[in-house]
């Protein structure tokens, strides 16, 4: 699988419009990084959008807490995308 040229990060990708959001902009071709609280959800997120050929990473985190943006920022610096 080609990597994709574009990403996108999407907030509260768990459940609701998040992860309808996210759903739809893997299935453009973007790549998306899921970013929510909870860990479980996340990954079936994450394997919704691989199963049906999109690319997905995900990081849990409490983004109203700054330890949750430095988080995220780390984990955007660490995959390089």
């Amino acid at each position: 699988m080609n990597r994709p040229s574009k990403w996108a990060l999407v907030t509260g990708a768990s459940k609701g419009i998040g992860k309808a959001t996210a759903q739809l902009l893997a299935s453009k071709g973007l790549g998306v990084i899921l970013v929510a609280r909870r860990e479980d959800a996340l990954a079936q997120t994450a394997r919704e959008i691989r199963d049906n050929g999109g690319q997905a990473r995900w990081v849990a985190a409490d983004l109203t807490r700054s330890e949750g943006v430095q988080t995220l920022r780390h984990f955007v610096q660490e995959t390089n995308v």
